[in-house]
């Protein structure tokens, strides 16, 4: 129920939206003369302002320009506020599934919808915190893609395969056993080294009557281990 009100047009043309503490309350005006994607992102970037910077006591302005610079004590949270709302505007999943298709920064930013600086950003924060290069390292692949570098894309993309391909390799995986438990597989192992021959035909035929391959298999690998 915030009172309608207007703004200094110099104002208007210079951001693309503001949050501003006011009367115990926080406001924040999107302005919604640009083009859809960026009018999410703004409203994104507001609403990280509005969750993590505590609005209640600092009773600052933030206002996201279009052009210009910001005042140094304003850049972390200005920054923050950019990484937070293209992790939300581009999830991890998506970027990945854009990434290994061999898309170029443009066709990317296409369709996502994102802004040079926005993908720009997201990439960083990508390269730098999911795949663990250095700053340095990120920002070079970072504008090799924007300058559109074929080799640069099939560079990235293997990077990404390798990094799903290593968290592939680590997942837990949980195996049922017979006594009706889900459990991982070095407490099988270990389960299964307490079973007696009987058991574990027993625990062979739960497996093979439920198409339990693993289980079968570590059933199988405990059986000769014994016979031995």
């Amino acid at each position: 129920n915030f009172k309608y009100q207007t703004l200094n047009k110099d104002l208007v043309n210079r951001i693309s939206g503001a949050t501003i503490p006011k009367n115990n309350r926080n406001v924040i005006m999107i302005n919604q003369t640009m083009p859809k994607p960026r009018v999410f992102f703004t409203i994104l970037h507001e609403l990280s302002h509005l969750y993590f910077h505590d609005m209640s006591n600092n009773k600052q302005i933030f206002a996201s320009k279009f052009s210009g610079v910001y005042p140094d004590e304003l850049m972390p949270f200005e920054d923050e506020a950019n990484i937070i709302a293209s992790l939300l505007f581009c999830s991890t999943p998506k970027l990945e599934m854009l990434l290994t298709r061999n898309y170029s920064f443009d066709k990317i930013k296409s369709i996502t919808g994102m802004s040079n600086k926005g993908l720009h950003s997201r990439l960083l924060n990508y390269l730098n915190h999911t795949l663990g290069l250095s700053n340095s390292e990120a920002l070079e692949l970072v504008l090799k893609l924007r300058d559109n570098d074929y080799k640069t894309t099939i560079q990235i993309k293997h990077l990404v395969n390798n990094k799903n391909n290593q968290l592939r390799k680590h997942k837990t995986i949980l195996i049922k056993i017979s006594r009706g438990f889900v459990i991982e597989q070095d407490a099988c192992v270990s389960f299964l080294k307490n079973l007696s021959m009987n058991q574990l035909v027993n625990e062979l035929e739960y497996a093979h009557s439920t198409k339990n391959f693993v289980l079968e298999q570590l059933v199988m690998n405990e059986y000769y281990q014994k016979q031995q």
